[in-house]
């Protein structure tokens, strides 16, 4: 005979399982329609297509000014100037300078990144100022560089500092979530950290990759300056809103989606022995026009480069989430009549078919005295098949009190004295059997536990 579980703390734990399993069950399928509802309700509205037109008619516009020959378009080169504010090792001490050429034409290509681009227009012409150059420093980490951009005729437009190589550990706070925590950090070149408590974490091991500022022409002054207002950003007052690249403002050691900027300087992520390696890095610098469709590209898509899903999409995928909703919803509502109606029904014989026997016995599983539908099957020796022959429920209520039995023990009845009223006299070949504890092979024998 078996043995009882104890103190009962893996009933506790399987209780518990069970209730949020069960209420996982019963909810899912509202769920589901819910979920495709409210993506059928935002196919009324065609983003997407919104967004396609917006960019579209930047396109449009850039086009219109670079075939009016602009200045940005006649102007010979810009130029940027690093120096090094030391931590570099080597050579690449304090005061150290580098001049770059920034030279027009189209390198490097941008490109859409959405797959399916529809109506939108190819990104051309192109045309933005562009030079590459190797840096060489001794120790990358901790390494600050401060890069001044200088129009054509040598006036400085922007500066930028920032440290060539870093790890940090930003915390992300957000109404969207670990979803809008993860794409704010894959923005940020990091990976997300969930900790047990607190806020999710955005771990960075990051290396500078590129500078860029946009300009546009100052007709007064007869020169270029930075623009820090075309194309606005969600930040459009910050100082720094000059840059090309539209990512979440990371400050403080928190990020959050609100504050989305036009930012000067790009890093990538790297591994950690690529984060303390030392040797040449290489430093891309750009000038872009503030007209630049690429840049209203990034501010229209909030800097994922995707336009979203087609109204087409949001009614398959919303209907797919109806269909099951409606077909989970209806199982659900047809498992909860039955278990109902078995619980009422206690005298009703337990049903063959094997899912409606599921809801019989779920409806049974806690009422005294009645078996929880259990099926055992074991060996029994040949001699011993008359004793129990293919019995409904062998055990009763009564095992509940036989002497020596405990919690968590199973006592079998042999299907004779099962089925033997309990008025009848024993005659010579209807005496009680004596009591065995085996079943017939694949005969279901249905037990208190």
């Amino acid at each position: 005979m078996g043995k009882g579980r104890g103190k009962g703390g893996d009933g506790c734990d399987v209780l518990f399982g069970s209730f949020y399993c069960a209420c996982f069950i019963l909810f899912i399928g509202p769920i589901f329609l819910f979920i495709g509802v409210a993506i059928i309700g935002t196919s009324i509205n065609d983003s997407r297509g919104s967004k396609i037109h917006e960019y579209n008619i930047k396109v449009e516009s850039w086009r219109d000014k670079l075939a009016s020959s602009p200045p940005f378009l006649e102007a010979k080169n810009f130029t940027a100037d690093f120096s090094f504010a030391g931590g570099c090792g080597g050579n690449k001490g304090h005061g150290w300078t580098q001049d770059f050429t920034l030279l027009g034409g189209e390198s490097p290509v941008d490109s859409i990144k959405d797959g399916s681009k529809d109506n939108a227009e190819p990104l051309a012409p192109q045309f933005k100022y562009f030079a590459e150059e190797d840096i060489s420093v001794a120790k990358a980490k901790g390494c600050k560089i401060t890069i001044t951009f200088r129009s054509p005729k040598g006036k400085e437009l922007a500066r930028v500092t920032e440290t060539l190589a870093q790890e940090r550990v930003s915390h992300c706070s957000t109404s969207g979530g670990l979803v809008e925590c993860r794409r704010l950090c894959d923005m940020q070149g990091g990976y997300l950290k969930v900790p047990r408590k607190g806020p999710a974490q955005c771990i960075t091991r990051k290396e500078l990759n590129s500078f860029c500022i946009k300009v546009t022409y100052d007709e007064e002054e007869g020169d270029f300056k930075a623009d820090a207002m075309v194309p606005q950003s969600g930040d459009p007052d910050e100082e720094k809103n000059y840059g090309c690249y539209y990512r979440p403002r990371n400050y403080g050691y928190l990020i959050e989606s609100s504050r989305m900027v036009f930012a000067p300087s790009q890093f990538i992520g790297v591994s950690e022995q690529a984060l303390n390696s030392n040797g040449k890095r290489r430093i891309r610098v750009l000038v872009r026009d503030s007209s630049d469709p690429w840049l209203h590209y990034l501010k229209i898509t909030d800097g994922t480069g995707k336009f979203g899903l087609s109204t087409e999409s949001k009614l398959i995928i919303g209907f797919t989430f109806l269909s099951f909703g409606i077909l989970l919803t209806v199982l659900e509502i047809k498992a909860f009549y039955f278990v109902c109606y078995y619980s009422r029904n206690p005298e009703t014989r337990r049903p063959r078919n094997s899912i409606l026997g599921t809801y019989y016995d779920f409806a049974h599983r806690n009422k005294r005295g009645e078996t929880t539908g259990i099926p055992v099957v074991a060996t029994v020796p040949p001699h011993q098949h008359q004793y129990v022959s293919n019995p409904h429920y062998v055990a009763g209520p009564h095992q509940h009190t036989s002497a020596g039995l405990g919690h968590g023990q199973v006592e079998m009845s042999n299907a004779s004295a099962a089925r033997q009223p309990s008025h009848a006299p024993a005659g010579p070949d209807q005496s009680t059997p004596p009591q065995s504890n085996y079943a017939v092979v694949g005969t279901p024998l249905y037990i208190n536990v």
